[in-house]
C-alpha cells in the first residue's frame, strides 16, 4: 500500500512535464498554483526563483477552480467546485524555499504547516457508481541542496528528507458529506551551529471525479494552509526568497513592469556597458 505521501505524488507527477514555467537557474524558492481541467487540460503557475506569489482560476459554469501560492504571507489556497455528473478537477498549491538560521546553536526551531477546509457534497454516489472526493497535505524539510520542486515529493518517500509528513483524506461516499478539516503538520528541529540552512517544501491539494453522480461536491482549502516558523528569543532567519513569512511578495513580471512603468522608473535610466 502506498504511503500518503506517495498518492500526493503520484498524483500530480503528471503535471511536471506539461508545466510551462518561468525559471531562474540556481534558485531554491518557488511557488506553484497549479490546476487539472482533465479534459480541459492543465493550467501550471509554476515560477522559480522569480515571482513570490502566484495564483490561477478557472470556471466554465459548471466547475470552478482556483489555487494560490503566496510565499510572503505563508499560504497556499485552493477550490475545486463542481455541479451535475461526469465533472472532475483537481487544485493544488505549493512553494519552496531556503530558510537559513542565525545566532540558534542548541536552540530549538518548530517548523509548521496549519491545514483548514472543507470537504462538501450534496448527495451521494447511485448504487453501482463511484464518487471520489480526495484532499491532500505534504510537508518535508530536507539539507541544503538535496531535493527542488521538480523532485522532492519523490525524495521525501526514498527517506532523503530530514524531516516529512503529509495527512490524506479519500472519501467515496454514498450520502451526503459535510467534513471539515483542520490538521497541522509538523516538528520540532535543535540546530546544530549557529548558521544553519533548510529547504523547506508544502503543498495542498484536492480533487473531485463525480463520475455518473448528479451532485454538487466541494473541495474548500481557501481558507487557508499557512506555513509558520518559531525560533527562541534573539535567534533569526532569513530566506532565499527574501520575503517568506514578511508579509511582502515580488510581484509576477507583467504587475512589477506596469508597476516601474507607472512611477517612471525608466525614465532616463542609461544601461550600464557591459564589463
Amino acid at each position: 500500500m502506498k504511503s500518503p505521501l506517495a498518492l500526493l505524488g503520484a498524483f500530480v507527477a503528471f503535471g511536471f512535464a506539461a508545466a510551462s514555467a518561468q525559471v531562474s537557474i540556481g534558485s531554491d524558492y518557488y511557488v506553484r498554483p497549479y490546476l487539472n481541467l482533465n479534459t480541459g487540460g492543465i493550467i501550471d503557475g509554476l515560477m522559480v526563483g522569480g515571482s513570490t506569489s502566484s495564483s490561477q482560476s478557472f470556471a466554465d459554469g459548471t466547475r470552478t477552480l482556483f489555487s494560490e501560492a503566496d510565499l510572503g504571507n505563508g499560504a497556499l489556497r485552493y477550490l475545486v467546485d463542481v455541479n451535475g455528473p461526469n465533472q472532475s478537477g483537481v487544485g493544488l498549491a505549493e512553494f519552496g524555499d531556503r530558510l537559513t538560521f542565525t545566532g540558534g546553536a542548541g536552540t530549538d526551531v518548530i517548523l509548521g504547516l496549519g491545514v483548514d477546509g472543507r470537504l462538501f457534497t450534496d448527495d451521494g454516489a447511485l448504487p453501482g457508481t463511484t464518487l471520489q472526493l480526495f484532499a491532500n497535505a505534504a510537508f518535508a524539510i530536507f539539507d541544503p541542496g538535496v531535493a527542488s520542486w521538480n523532485n522532492w515529493v519523490e525524495l521525501a518517500n526514498n527517506g532523503s528528507a530530514v524531516y516529512f509528513d503529509s495527512w490524506f483524506e479519500d472519501l467515496r461516499p454514498d450520502t451526503s458529506v459535510d467534513l471539515e478539516v483542520s490538521e497541522f503538520l509538523g516538528t520540532t528541529i535543535t540546530l546544530a551551529s549557529n548558521h544553519q540552512s533548510f529547504d523547506v517544501f508544502y503543498r495542498i491539494q484536492g480533487a473531485i471525479a463525480t463520475n455518473e453522480n448528479p451532485v454538487h461536491a466541494t473541495l474548500d482549502f481557501s481558507n487557508t494552509a499557512t506555513a509558520s516558523v518559531d525560533t527562541a528569543p534573539g535567534v533569526d532567519f532569513s530566506s532565499e526568497s527574501t520575503v517568506f513569512l514578511t508579509g511582502y511578495n515580488v510581484p509576477e513580471p507583467s504587475t512589477a513592469l506596469c508597476t516601474m512603468l507607472a512611477m517612471g522608473v525608466f525614465a532616463g535610466r542609461r544601461r550600464r556597458p557591459l564589463a
